[in-house]
């Protein structure tokens, strides 16, 4: 088992004992060892995008905009002084 399946497996495991309501979710948080403000972001994503969205998501790689032109980075860079001709 991957370590995102262990991960998906855990939190629907925690939810699910949730879904009971047979403890308070500060009592189930101890005994997670986990802060209400961890379940309850995972509750509003379950609620939103249910068991599925308990699942690790991949995160988009962040776009530089004034990043230098691939073109220009692979040209040869100018002298850095300047020399009569």
């Amino acid at each position: 088992m991957s370590k995102k399946e262990f991960l998906y497996q855990m939190r629907l495991k925690i939810f699910q004992e949730a879904d009971k309501k047979e403890i308070p979710i500060v009592l189930l948080c101890k005994k997670h060892q986990l802060s209400r403000k961890w379940l309850y972001k995972w509750k509003k994503r379950r609620e939103r995008l249910g068991d599925e969205g308990l699942r690790s998501q991949i995160r988009a790689v962040p776009k530089m905009s004034n990043r230098v032109p691939k073109e220009i980075e692979a040209s040869e860079p100018p002298p850095l002084y300047w020399t009569p001709s």
